[in-house]
């Protein structure tokens, strides 16, 4: 049985809600496939103000959020990638391509982010409006190609 969102849909379907009360906990980590370690280590912590947790030469776990209480960036360079260390035999040879994924920023510190991406010499597009989520959004991109997004949900709107 397929079951498909429409516009103003927002809530989950019975089967999915009880699929995420007893697997999901919520999102643990991105990989994200990168060039130059260091680079990519510089950028997400200077520029994008993430903690750095774990970095061996593959590879950097870097916390998303609260230290030790939220998801983590993991910057995996392309060959250890391709080599398949990361996910087994499941991930070898795969092609890595380039990844969109959203950094969630309360709208109190939207400016004062934004700001600084332009301090650091990045260039931003936006803001892009989103009424069906009722959210703001910034796009930019890091050293190698990914496109991020500061997304900012309306004061008073619940997020997940």
């Amino acid at each position: 049985m397929e079951s498909k969102a429409t516009e103003g849909d927002t809530a989950p379907d019975v089967a999915s809600q009880s699929i995420r009360a007893e697997f999901t906990h919520g999102l643990s980590e991105v990989a994200l496939p990168v060039n130059d370690l260091r680079t990519a280590i510089d950028f997400y912590t200077k520029v994008v103000g993430l903690v750095l947790e774990l970095q061996s030469d593959d590879g950097a776990f870097l916390w998303t959020g609260l230290t030790g209480q939220s998801q983590r960036l993991i910057l995996a360079t392309r060959q250890y990638l391709a080599r398949g260390n990361a996910a087994g035999e499941v991930g070898r040879g795969v092609e890595w391509h380039h990844v969109h994924y959203a950094f969630q920023v309360p709208r109190e510190k939207l400016e004062k982010a934004i700001k600084h991406l332009h301090r650091s010499g990045v260039a931003v597009s936006g803001p892009a409006r989103f009424d069906l989520m009722k959210a703001t959004s910034f796009y930019f991109r890091d050293p190698d190609g990914h496109l991020v997004e500061f997304w900012s949900p309306d004061p008073g709107v619940q997020s997940a």
